[in-house]
Order: C-alpha cells, then structure tokens, then sequence
C-alpha cells in the first residue's frame, strides 16, 4: 500500500523490521526479554499522548485527526473537507 502511493521500497522494506531484547512492563520492575516491530514503542508513546490530549484512552481511534489541536468534527472521507478545514484554521492565525 504504500509503495503504491509513493513511499519508497527502501522505507517501506522497514516497517515489518523487528528488533529484540530486554523490556520492563509499566508497573513493574520485573525484566522481560521478547522480539517487537522497530516502531512498536514510538505508535505506543504517541498513543498514549493522544489519549492524554484527548481526555481518555477511548477518544482514540484510527484516524484521530486533530486540526489545530482540536478533533476534527467534519467526515475526512468528503472529498476537501480536511482541506477546507486545514486551510481556515491556517487563515486563521
């Protein structure tokens, strides 16, 4: 999918990279050893972000659009309408 939308192979060979090591589960200070996808932790981190800026693990969804830190209201799947939205919150400041 995304080579078909320009990503280059080089990157897209690089998302099913695994790494392997040792990890500790939040909470507790028991170390545990195990094999995960490279960006594994960085899509748990700015998940958790989001749920924090969004007011709770269940206001995260995929897409979460924000548009000047805000939820986008609008259906992104309407042809201009994320642009019409981007493009008045940048008129706007």
């Amino acid at each position: 999918i995304a080579t078909s939308v320009g990503v280059p192979t080089t990157v897209s060979d690089t998302f099913t990279d695994t790494v392997s090591g040792t990890y500790k589960v939040t909470g507790s200070d028991a170390e545990k050893t195990g094999t995960w996808r490279t960006f594994t932790p960085w899509i748990a981190a700015n998940t958790e972000e989001m749920a924090t800026v969004l007011g709770g693990q269940d206001k995260v969804s995929t897409p979460t659009i924000l548009v000047d830190d805000k939820p986008f209201a609008g259906n992104w799947q309407n042809p201009g309408e994320l642009k019409k939205a981007v493009e008045a919150a940048a008129a706007a400041k």
